[in-house]
């Protein structure tokens, strides 16, 4: 059951390029507090989804969260890799309406 579900969560989405930007005092492996404390000083929503990674030939989905601003999306937590950017894959407004999805 869960390719079918898979497909389904993600028949209609796309990978968005995201910057990653404004990083001095945020953490890596803490996006949703980064989110959270970039909103309270620049605005916007967080939005909840999955940032993608290629990790040999496997392509990996790690839940992930990043800043809407208008029809622009930012990411505050640095990448220990060294990317300026990440791609990732818009699906809710919170972790619990991500749930509410994934467990449909």
């Amino acid at each position: 059951m869960f390719p079918f579900k898979f497909h389904a969560l993600f028949s209609d989405k796309v990978c968005i390029k995201v910057n990653i930007t404004n990083t001095k005092f945020m953490q890596t492996n803490n996006c949703h507090c980064n989110c959270n404390k970039y909103i309270i000083c620049n605005g916007g929503e967080r939005r909840v989804g999955y940032a993608t990674y290629r990790d040999n030939n496997n392509i990996v989905l790690i839940t992930h969260s990043v800043v809407k601003i208008n029809n622009t999306y930012v990411d505050p937590t640095p990448c220990e890799l060294g990317y300026n950017y990440r791609y990732f894959i818009d699906l809710a407004d919170s972790i619990e309406e991500l749930q509410k999805i994934i467990d449909y």
